[in-house]
């Protein structure tokens, strides 16, 4: 199964309308979406706005894959327990958040390692496809070498200076 997240802040219909698009020609794979408030509603798979963390739990855990915002909770979460993980971030400039730390946070996240980063929705499109033909999705790889603290430091770091 695949488990679509963008985080309980903000709608994201960029990353869901991307990831329904590729779903409508995969039938096959099960989907999950967490949309929040989206004004999207994705047909391929089950919506709901937001899920309780003892369903969330027990989705991200029958999941193979995870595609999220570059939210740190998601992020670290799928680290954690050895999932795959596509990040796209939300981008200012396009109106879906207050700043561009999300595209710091995965900027970072993929020199580390930890995630695949789709920049935007071709790359995310091309991910789903390299991870359908069982091409392997970076999985763990943050937690496995000690970097998930230095990705932490690094965030601690950012949102100190952007509250400044």
């Amino acid at each position: 199964m695949i488990f679509i997240s963008v985080g309980t802040q903000l709608s994201f219909d960029r990353l869901t309308k991307t990831v329904d698009s590729w779903l409508s020609s995969h039938a096959e794979e099960e989907a999950f979406f967490q949309i929040a408030e989206g004004e999207y509603q994705p047909k391929n798979g089950v919506v709901q706005k937001y899920v309780g963390a003892d369903q969330y739990q027990q989705i991200f855990e029958e999941s193979d894959l995870i595609i999220s915002h570059a939210g740190m909770g998601t992020i670290i979460s799928a680290l954690e327990s050895g999932k795959s993980v596509i990040v796209m971030p939300r981008r200012f400039s396009l109106g879906e958040h207050r700043n561009d730390h999300q595209m710091a946070t995965a900027e970072r996240i993929g020199e580390l390692g930890g995630a695949e980063v789709a920049w935007c929705e071709e790359e995310l499109l091309a991910k789903l496809d390299d991870y359908k033909q069982g091409k392997k999705v970076t999985s763990g790889a943050l937690s496995e070498n000690g970097n998930l603290a230095s990705l932490c430091t690094f965030l601690d770091g950012y949102l100190l200076q952007d509250a400044k």
